[in-house]
């Protein structure tokens, strides 16, 4: 059976890899059911099976984890690796490709000579390697996940408006959420392979193949992922974000552009004989000089400080014929639940110095006015209910503290805070009543 998302081109055929990293059976039979469809696997990149046309013929595979987990840094260990691949392609196999600590190998014999005859050793060969290998990156992935979600909770609890306000840190959220499920059912599926392994084992017997429930789980997780990302992308364009998204795609092409420059002069001091501390040093100086070199890029070429004033409805300039040099943080937010505008003005040094704060909120679901509304009055006890119309909204709220003028006005949708340091005038108000309203 094929694999969900297989592409071809023309002579090329790519397959999403969702089998388990421990699931050798499965993979065995599916490369061997795939070259007597005509497609021998070439290799394995960037979570994708690379085939290539052949004529159908009926071969063997073998999967092996006999190999030391690679010092990508050491050159003795490729050595060691180097002759290890010999005596198998000795005993009859053919070596294909190498993908995260496993070597995979074919024989047209119909009857090769046995790689590894003891099931025991290689059940432990992958233990070891799930350990080295998958576990420890997954650790990584793991603490990385709780370290943003302690962020994501501080947030929520701290000013949860903001957060909800903010599609890239809902979306974030999202997809870190998809990440930590699949790793769960992951590992499950590996522990619990793993025991029926190991007592197989001991019987004699070589594992079965593993169940699909993570493959399935995978197929299901790609597709959400994949919906989620185009209602992302949706809602970046939408919002007008599109700044932030290049950014973002120029951050990961950097990325990807860093590991493999690591790797080429990585492959390039080990072909001259380095010792591995050399190797180490200089690999991880490169990956660090790709990053700060991109980063200062990002920042050069994505200042978006520009984008976000001419999106503030209000400003000092407003009130003024004073021109607003100091600006201070600016923030722009927006999400399907509401949107988000802060801006904090003063105008160029002279008489009278003006200065002016606001922060408008647009709830663009119904529902969640209540909350919101209730949220922003709990935080502000201080205030209290102006009969104002001025305004022109269903509520004012109003409260001076040291020499300056605070209001919360409550709109249909919108729910405006602004502090002014001086005396708003009616027409003022007028103003603020057109553009809020309109």
């Amino acid at each position: 059976m094929e694999i969900l998302g297989g592409r071809k081109m023309k002579n090329k055929k790519y397959e999403l890899d969702l089998f388990s990293f421990y699931d050798y059976v499965g993979m065995e039979e599916h490369f061997e059911e795939m070259a007597l469809k005509g497609w021998m696997i070439e290799k394995i990149s960037f979570g994708f099976y690379v085939y290539k046309k052949i004529l159908p013929k009926k071969v063997k595979f073998h999967i092996s984890y006999a190999q030391k987990v690679i010092d990508e840094y050491d050159v003795v260990l490729d050595d060691e690796l180097e002759e290890f691949r010999d005596l198998v392609e000795y005993s009859g196999w053919k070596f294909v490709c190498e993908n995260n600590g496993i070597d995979i190998f074919f024989s047209e014999d119909t009857n090769p000579n046995p790689v590894e005859t003891d099931p025991y050793i290689r059940t432990i060969s992958i233990k070891n390697k799930m350990k080295k290998v998958v576990l420890l990156f997954a650790f990584v992935i793991f603490v990385l996940t709780m370290t943003n979600y302690s962020f994501f909770v501080n947030t929520i609890l701290r000013n949860p408006i903001a957060f909800a306000s903010d599609f890239m840190k809902i979306n974030e959220v999202f997809f870190e959420s998809l990440i930590v499920i699949y790793a769960i059912i992951y590992l499950v599926d590996y522990y619990i392979w793993k025991k029926k392994a190991l007592a197989r084992a001991e019987l004699g017997e070589f594992a079965l193949k593993s169940s699909r429930v993570a493959s399935i789980t995978s197929y299901f997780l790609i597709a959400l992922f994949l919906f989620e990302f185009i209602l992302y992308l949706a809602q970046a364009a939408y919002f007008g974000f599109s700044f932030a998204l290049i950014n973002q795609i120029v951050g990961f092409a950097i990325f990807i552009l860093a590991i493999k420059a690591r790797d080429f002069f990585r492959e390039k001091m080990k072909s001259k004989g380095m010792d591995r501390g050399k190797v180490r040093f200089r690999s991880f100086l490169i990956l660090i000089l790709i990053f700060l070199i991109g980063d200062l890029a990002c920042d050069f070429f994505f200042d978006d400080d520009l984008v976000k004033i001419e999106n503030m409805p209000y400003s000092v300039e407003d009130f003024s014929d004073k021109k607003a040099s100091d600006i201070f943080p600016i923030e722009l937010r927006d999400s399907f639940l509401s949107s988000q505008r802060i801006l904090g003005q003063s105008n160029e040094e002279g008489e009278p110095e003006l200065w002016f704060y606001y922060d408008e909120v647009t709830v663009h679901m119904p529902f969640l006015y209540e909350p919101y509304k209730r949220r922003i009055l709990g935080e502000n006890a201080d205030y209290k209910v102006a009969d104002d119309s001025s305004w022109g909204a269903n509520e004012v709220y109003y409260s001076k503290k040291n020499g300056r003028e605070r209001y919360i006005l409550f709109y249909d949708d919108k729910i405006l805070k602004m502090n002014f340091d001086w005396d708003v005038t009616e027409k003022q108000k007028a103003k603020i009543r057109r553009k809020t309203m309109r």
